[in-house]
């Protein structure tokens, strides 16, 4: 039975019970055969574990995953919204493609650098630099940066224009505005002033 349970075929079976071992060399070579298998199986069961944990780290996000790290600016009516606003854009379109991958593991850090982007503005802020200071305009060409990598090509001209948008919507403001009062008006003077500088140095 013991042999049976092991999958063994009867044949095999039939050869180990002739041998003329006693009961309890017998027993002890079951045991041993039963030993043996139990490490294959933790081994499978440790090579499913590995695989599985592969493929779940490989999953995109989920909608929960986003909103349990973004809090509610990942909102379904958000997302509707930005989609009608901007779904034909070739911007919202290479967003889209490149995001769509991101695990969560991905969005982790797109918000650690999205944090560290925002301490830097409130630091320049917080030490009396004006927006058209070296470290409030090294600060928006992080910001920059960050969605031209993260999400979509983003040129300064392209920024400027994007940074109005943080004072004139009001979501947006009150984003920045939660963080640090004022941090909205100085974010997009930031900007600016970094698209100014680009284009000094460039000439357009």
């Amino acid at each position: 039975m013991v042999y049976r349970r092991l999958e063994l075929p009867l044949e095999e079976i039939a050869t180990l019970l002739d041998g003329e071992e006693d009961a309890v060399d017998h027993l002890r070579r079951q045991r041993a055969t039963v030993m043996s298998r139990l490490d294959e199986l933790r081994e499978l069961v440790s090579a499913i574990d590995r695989a599985l944990e592969r493929e779940m780290n490989d999953q995109p996000a989920t909608p929960e995953d986003l909103k349990e790290l973004f809090g509610d600016g990942f909102e379904d009516e958000y997302q509707q919204e930005a989609q009608e606003r901007w779904g034909e854009t070739d911007a919202w379109k290479q967003s889209q493609s490149r995001t769509k991958r991101y695990t969560k593991a991905d969005w982790a850090q797109v918000k650690a650098e999205m944090d560290a982007v925002n301490a830097a503005f409130v630091a320049a802020l917080a030490s009396g630099e004006p927006a058209r200071g070296k470290a409030a305009m090294d600060a928006a060409e992080q910001h920059r940066l960050h969605i031209h990598e993260r999400f979509y090509d983003l040129d300064h001209a392209f920024h400027r224009g994007l940074a109005d948008m943080y004072v004139a919507d009001p979501r947006f403001t009150k984003t920045y505005e939660d963080i640090a009062p004022g941090l909205a008006a100085y974010v997009r003077d930031a900007i600016r002033a970094n698209a100014d500088r680009y284009q000094d140095r460039h000439g357009g």
